[in-house]
C-alpha cells in the first residue's frame, strides 16, 4: 500500500452515476484512506467511465 499512488474504480452501468450509490464511497474512500495511511500522504483516485463508446475517466477529490 506504500507504493501506490492511483486508486481506480470503473463505471460501466448507465443507470447509476458516481453520487448515487455508496459502493463507490466505501471502495474509493476506504482504499484511497489506506493508502494515505501507509504512504502518508494522499493517492490520486480516478473514475474510468466505460458507458459510452468512448472511455472517459475522471478524477475524483475525497475530503476525509
Amino acid at each position: 500500500m506504500g507504493r501506490v499512488d492511483l486508486v481506480t474504480q470503473e463505471r460501466d452501468n448507465v443507470e447509476y452515476e458516481v453520487t448515487d450509490l455508496d459502493h463507490y464511497y466505501e471502495f474509493l474512500g476506504g482504499l484511497s484512506r489506506t493508502v494515505e495511511e501507509f504512504r502518508g500522504e494522499k493517492a490520486e483516485i480516478m473514475v474510468s467511465d466505460s458507458t459510452e463508446e468512448e472511455i472517459y475517466v475522471e478524477d475524483l477529490i475525497l475530503i476525509l
